[in-house]
């Protein structure tokens, strides 16, 4: 099982949705380096004390199968305890999960 699969379940919500949990596909491709994958977004996003959190909050809430425009992120609590530096890389990781792994993992933009 990779991080993802491990850490999903840890955020908590004030409004649960059931945990859908990632496929081997999409788990692969989200961590994936280079131009295949976003792994090199997410190590650089891992790096940071409170960045990681953030996206891995946002993928256990499904964040990226609601359209990008939403505030899926913030309304779910992902965003607390980040700054703005984790915060910017954290939607870089979702940039590319949205597209490069967007289909793959049923994301949407």
């Amino acid at each position: 099982m990779t991080a993802f699969g491990l850490a999903l379940g840890s955020c908590s919500d004030p409004d649960p949705d059931p945990y859908q949990p990632l496929t081997e596909a999409c788990d692969a491709c989200l961590l994936e380096p280079g131009s295949e994958g976003c792994g090199d977004a997410y190590q650089a996003c891992e790096e940071m004390e409170s960045c990681e959190p953030v996206v891995l909050c946002e993928l256990g809430q499904q964040c990226y199968t609601e359209p990008s425009r939403g505030d899926c992120s913030r309304t779910r609590g992902c965003e607390s305890g980040a700054d703005s530096t984790e915060l910017e890389a954290a939607a870089e990781f979702e940039a590319c999960a949205r597209s490069v792994c967007a289909e793959v993992c049923s994301f949407v933009d």
